[in-house]
Formats: structure tokens, C-alpha cells, sequence
């Protein structure tokens, strides 16, 4: 299997610029595109399109640079499907991070958020602190984030000295009957529930993972 790291690489490269033209879809469409692949084993463009919410020129574009990277192939009657390559890929990714399906109601919060868990991923908050985390998934273009981690068998939403008041602890009971976690796992939680930028910003944080 590919390295973490080399994975998320190669994903990001899919969607870099490419002699000044970058292409108006992002990482997390990448992860995205690669996931329903291996979901159907064979998909068409129209249906791939639809799924990711694509125009017929940002389908082509993304199509062409999945082929041009070895991570898909083609077939007139069948369509695409991954290459080994882009199942190691993919593999890979998912051996660390996992997408919830559906959008997710946190009545406590107020938010209508998209979310994912990232094994042993509790150890990013030794190398960046919770502020700087959520920056980033701020600056990839979420209007909030919320990180969850799961330790001692409980839900902290570090800093732990906010854990003490009443309306943390009772947003930590809902999302702990809504997410099951490991110790050491790491919820991100943003808004809008949007799963190509949940992928984009869980990406950019397990690429962070030694």
C-alpha cells in the first residue's frame, strides 16, 4: 500500500495547476471522485457528474488528469474504474480517514455539518494547536470547524478546560451518539455540510500525520 502521505500527494497533485491553468475542482473532488469510483467498480461520466455535482468540462478535466496520473482507466462499454494504483491510493486514505455518508443535524450547535474521523489523529494537536487547526479548515473555505477528540474513553473538545461548562458538555453527549470514535481519533466537524470541502481540509490535516 502507498504511504499516507504519498497518497494525499498524489491526490493534491490531480488538481494542481498545470502550465498556468488550474483546473475549478480541488482536492477533495479528487477523493471524492476516486471513493464513488470504487464504490460503483464502474461508473460512467454522466453518472460521475452527477454525483459530484460537475459540469461536462470540469468532469473532462478531472477524467483526463485521473487517467494522465494512472489512478483510473476507461472503457467504452464499461466506463471508469481504478487502476491499482488508485486503489492503493485510495486505500491508503481510507486507512486513516473516514467521511460520514450523509449530513449530520448537531441540534445542540445549531449546525447541519459534515464529518469525518481521523484515526489517531489526536496526536496533530501535539505539533499544532486547536486555533491553528481550525484556521486552516477556515482558510480552505469552511465558515466554522469543530475538533473532537476521543480520549480516556470520552469526548473532549480540547482545549480541555472548556469541557467543564454545561453547554460543552452537552454538545460532547450528542456528538458521542452520533459518531463512534477510538481513543486517539480525531472528529473534524465543519460547516456547511459540504463533503468535497470536508475531504479538502481532513486531507490537509492527515498529510500532517508522521
Amino acid at each position: 500500500m502507498i504511504a499516507l502521505k504519498e497518497a494525499i500527494q498524489i491526490i493534491e497533485d490531480v488538481a494542481r495547476s498545470k502550465h498556468g491553468v488550474k483546473p475549478s475542482f480541488d482536492s477533495g473532488t479528487v477523493m471524492l471522485a476516486l471513493m464513488r469510483i470504487d464504490e460503483e467498480r464502474t461508473i460512467g461520466r454522466p453518472s460521475l457528474m452527477k454525483s459530484l455535482n460537475l459540469h461536462e468540462a470540469q468532469a473532462k478535466t478531472l477524467i483526463k488528469r485521473l487517467k494522465e496520473s494512472g489512478l483510473v482507466t476507461s472503457d467504452r462499454v464499461l466506463g471508469l474504474s481504478l487502476t491499482e494504483k488508485g486503489k492503493s491510493v485510495l486505500e491508503s486514505v481510507k486507512s486513516v480517514v473516514t467521511l460520514s455518508k450523509e449530513c449530520v443535524e448537531i441540534t445542540t450547535l445549531g449546525w447541519t455539518t459534515a464529518g469525518a474521523v481521523i484515526s489517531e489523529g489526536a496526536k496533530l494537536l501535539n505539533k499544532m494547536s486547536v486555533s491553528s487547526l481550525r484556521d486552516l479548515g477556515v482558510s480552505l473555505g469552511a465558515q466554522a470547524v469543530l475538533l473532537v477528540v476521543k480520549e480516556g474513553g470520552e469526548l473532549v473538545m480540547p482545549p480541555r478546560s472548556l469541557n467543564e461548562d454545561e453547554t460543552v458538555r452537552s454538545i460532547r453527549i450528542e456528538i458521542a451518539k452520533k459518531f463512534d470514535l477510538r481513543d486517539g481519533d480525531l472528529l473534524t466537524l465543519v460547516t456547511p455540510c459540504d463533503k468535497t470541502l470536508l475531504s479538502k481540509i481532513v486531507l490537509s490535516y492527515a498529510k500532517l500525520l508522521d
